[in-house]
């Protein structure tokens, strides 16, 4: 029986000491070796209606001014995606500066490519 009660005022004791106060965690401070790039500001395209003649009702994007509004927001549009595409690109050229001075992380930044290379980098390289 006292062999118990001392395996037991054991136990107790060693749980209370895991309950002591803890050393804080150590800070570690990423530094992120990229710059931002900048996003393009959303266009404002030009606006559709569903208020057209009734002619046109049933079929409201061949209305006049339907058409014309998409025919005028395809410019806006393919300008937006080229300035996402610059974005992207000089993102892209960032990941290859890095992996060309740091060849060791290549591919640990993340996947830059077509869809359908997850796991891989630009280069084709497996992390």
């Amino acid at each position: 029986m006292t062999c118990a009660r001392l395996l037991m005022l054991g136990l107790i004791l060693a749980g209370f000491s895991a309950c002591s106060a803890k050393q804080p965690a150590i800070r570690v401070e990423v530094l992120d070796p990229y710059t931002g790039c900048g996003t393009p500001v959303r266009p404002e395209f030009p606006r559709m209606t569903m208020a057209v003649d009734p002619e046109y009702a049933g079929v409201e994007l061949r209305a006049p001014q339907n058409v014309e509004a998409l025919i005028l927001g395809w410019p806006v549009a393919m300008s937006y995606i080229q300035s996402m595409e610059q974005t992207l690109e000089c993102y892209a050229a960032q990941i290859a500066a890095r992996e060309q001075l740091q060849p060791e992380h290549a591919g640990t930044v993340g996947t830059v490519g077509t869809v359908g290379t997850a796991g891989t980098s630009r280069t084709g390289r497996k992390p």
